[in-house]
């Protein structure tokens, strides 16, 4: 018998608080799939996708990521959250991550963790934040 440092998938309606409606996937604002990481000291939450579906998504992005780390740090036995940003060829011919994803990641407590690069030529910044009960983490 093996056994994994990493665990199931678990994935996520982003439904709005104030909603009365059923949460599906038609009503819902988004989507995220995480998982918990089991480490030798610590464990950690890892986000695998984040997604909006509004065309304002820039603006929702930084209240979901702070709904979504607060109901990790509630739900999993975990020290901190981990996301990987992939960097792109921008529009000004920089490799880079995109600004209006990287701000709102870094306003959420997110910061620059480690960066990791992938055979086929792809970089990816990892990002963490931190549990931080003076801030109100649970």
């Amino acid at each position: 018998e093996t056994t994994s440092a990493a665990e199931v998938l678990q994935w996520f309606w982003l439904v709005d608080e104030a909603s009365d409606e059923e949460c599906v996937a038609d009503s819902s604002l988004g989507l995220a799939v995480v998982r918990l990481v089991r480490g030798a000291s610590a464990n950690h939450g890892q986000v695998l996708h984040l997604s909006l579906t509004a065309p304002t998504w820039r603006a929702e992005l930084e209240p979901a990521l702070q709904a979504l780390r607060k109901q990790m740090f509630l739900d999993l036995p975990i020290n901190a959250v981990r996301a990987t940003l992939w960097y792109s060829t921008l529009e000004d011919g920089k490799f880079k991550i995109h600004p209006d994803v990287e701000a709102p990641f870094k306003s959420s407590l997110f910061r620059w963790f480690q960066l990791c690069n992938t055979k086929d030529g792809r970089r990816g910044q990892i990002m963490a934040s931190r549990r931080f009960p003076e801030n109100g983490d649970p």
